[in-house]
This record gives structure tokens, sequence and C-alpha cells, in this order.
């Protein structure tokens, strides 16, 4: 009677260097840079005096931070969707390259430290502001785009919140919102008419 053959799992070793890469590759680079840039304009178009330069850094650092967190946390959700379909089932959650705790606990905690840096540095409206778009877009839009096309609605809110409203918020803090002239609500939806789901894929 043969022996039942024996299985050894051993964890395989990882570059420092390729982790790196992929946890980067949750964060959407390409799509936290456009939210960086139509921040920056909210936060000029809301200015009424000098810029502060220092409100300004702190903006764009919090803002790519929650922004970054916050896509590595959609990854995150929809690991094994993503595993089934060509275009993405080569992402590090569904390769196995990353494990679903290590994008959960990294997206967790650039997302609280981009708000932590937003609240410190650029103001309390604009770290609720961004809050309520982290919220939006992890619980509304993410789990209803698999069950209903109304998610897009959600989506397009989360769009228009997260475009320029930071900025803009930050700018007002720093200003007095009595002086600052906001921008109309359809001014700044024609700077967000792309469709919402060309940012979460």
């Amino acid at each position: 009677m043969t022996q039942p053959a024996e299985v050894i799992v051993a964890a395989l070793p990882r570059e420092r260097a390729r982790v790196a890469s992929d946890l980067v590759a949750l964060t959407k680079p390409r799509v936290v840079l456009m939210v960086l840039i139509t921040t920056a304009v909210g936060y000029y178009v809301g200015l009424t005096g000098g810029p502060d330069y220092g409100r300004l850094v702190a903006l764009l650092l919090g803002t790519a931070l929650a922004a970054g967190g916050t896509l590595a946390l959609n990854q995150y959700w929809e690991r094994d969707v993503d595993a089934l379909m060509a275009r993405t089932r080569t992402r590090p959650l569904p390769e196995g390259r990353l494990t679903p705790l290590e994008a959960l606990l990294f997206g967790a905690a650039l997302t609280a430290g981009g708000l932590g840096v937003l609240a410190l540095g650029a103001g309390w409206l604009a770290a609720l502001t961004v809050a309520a778009t982290f919220v939006l877009y992890v619980f509304a839009y993410t789990p209803l785009k698999l069950r209903t096309a109304f998610c897009t609605r959600a989506g397009r809110r989360r769009a228009r919140t997260s475009a320029s409203a930071p900025g803009r918020s930050s700018a007002s803090s720093s200003c007095g919102s009595s002086r600052t002239r906001w921008p109309s609500p359809s001014s700044i939806a024609k700077t967000t008419r792309a469709p919402a789901c060309a940012c979460c894929r």
C-alpha cells in the first residue's frame, strides 16, 4: 500500500521592493494625481487673498493619503470580483501578492493618517468633507455597484464632492467664509462630468 504524499506548505519570500510597489498600486496613483489637481484648483478658486502654502501642502498631503487609502480599501472590498475579470485579475490582491489583511490595514492607516493631516493642517471642514467622501465611496458606491445601477448616483455625488470641495473648504477656513466666493454647483459639475466608474477601476 502506497503511503500518501507529504505536502509541505511554506511561505514564499517576497522582495521588499515588490511589496512596496504592490502597496503603491493599491492606491491607484494616477487617480490620486487627478484628485490632487482638482483639489489644488479648488483651493485657489476659494481664495480671496494670498495663498497659505503651509495649509496647501497639508491639504494636498492629507488628500493624497486619504484618497489612496480609500482606493486601497476599494480593492480590498472587490478582491473576489477582481479575480474573475481579465482586466483586474493581475492586481496584487487577486494574484495573492498581498494578503487581504495587509491591504485592509494599509488602506485604513492611510485614510486615518490623511484625515489627521487634514484636520490638523488644513482645517476641520476639509477633513469632514474628505471623510464624507470616504464613507460615501466605500460604504455606498462600492457595494451598490454590484447590485443596482443607482450606484452611479452615489458615484457622481462622490466625484463632485471629492473634486474641488476639500480645497475650497480649506481656502474658506483660512480666508474667512464670509468673504469667499464659492463657484456654483453647475460649474463644479461641468468639471467632473467624467463617469464615476472610471475612478473605481
